[in-house]
C-alpha cells in the first residue's frame, strides 16, 4: 500500500513537471490552475488504473497450480465510476496440487483455497467437498481426518453444485490419492 500511495504521488509530480515544461517552453502562457489540475488528475487517473488492474496483475502472480475458480465485483460510493464499471475486488484460488481424495470415499475432495480480497494478505483455507451429496465443510479446529478417509467433527454446509469452486472441485481437476 506504501508503494501504491509513493506512485500515486509520483504520477502527481510527473504530471506537474509536464505542465511546467511545457508552460517554461511557451513563456508562461498556461494558466496557473492548470499545473495542480493536471497533477490531481494524474494521481486520481493512476489511482483509477492500479484499482481496475489489481486483479489481472495479482492473477499473472500466481504461481503454477493455482487457478482461479470466481472472482467477486463491487461497488462503492467513494468511487462513483464503479456503478458503470463494477471492479473486481476479491477472488479464490484453487490449489490444484493440495487436491486430494481417499479411495475409501471417492466423492470426498479435500483442497486448500485461497481467499484473496485488495488490500488485506491471501488466506487459505482447507476445505472438504462432498460431491455426491453437493456439501462442504471447513477444516477447522475441531475436525479430524480419519486414516479410513471420513472427516469427523465437521459440520456439512449445502452447496449449490452451479458453484465455481465445488464446480473446480468436482469435475475440473483430477484428484491425487
Amino acid at each position: 500500500m506504501l508503494f501504491e500511495l509513493i506512485a500515486t504521488f509520483a504520477a502527481g509530480f510527473m504530471a506537474a513537471g509536464v505542465i511546467l515544461v511545457i508552460n517554461l517552453t511557451f513563456k508562461g502562457w498556461l494558466p496557473k490552475w492548470v499545473m495542480p489540475v493536471c497533477a490531481g488528475a494524474a494521481m486520481i487517473g493512476y489511482t483509477i488504473w492500479s484499482e481496475y488492474s489489481w486483479h489481472d496483475r495479482a492473477v499473472a502472480s500466481l504461481q503454477p497450480g493455482l487457478e482461479v475458480a470466481s472472482s467477486g465485483e463491487g461497488t462503492s460510493w467513494w468511487r462513483p465510476w464503479t456503478y458503470v464499471y463494477p471492479m473486481k475486488e476479491r477472488f479464490v484460488v484453487v490449489d490444484a496440487a493440495s487436491l486430494r481424495m481417499h479411495p475409501n470415499t471417492p466423492d470426498q475432495r479435500v483442497v486448500t483455497l485461497y481467499f484473496y480480497a485488495r488490500w488485506s494478505a491471501p488466506q487459505a483455507v482447507p476445505v472438504a467437498y462432498n460431491c455426491a451429496d453437493s456439501t462442504r465443510t471447513l477444516l477447522a479446529e475441531g475436525t479430524e481426518l480419519t486414516e479410513d478417509g471420513q472427516i469427523m467433527g465437521a459440520e456439512w454446509r449445502p452447496v449449490a453444485p452451479s458453484e465455481p469452486v465445488f464446480t473446480k472441485v468436482c469435475t475440473g481437476l483430477p484428484p491425487t490419492l
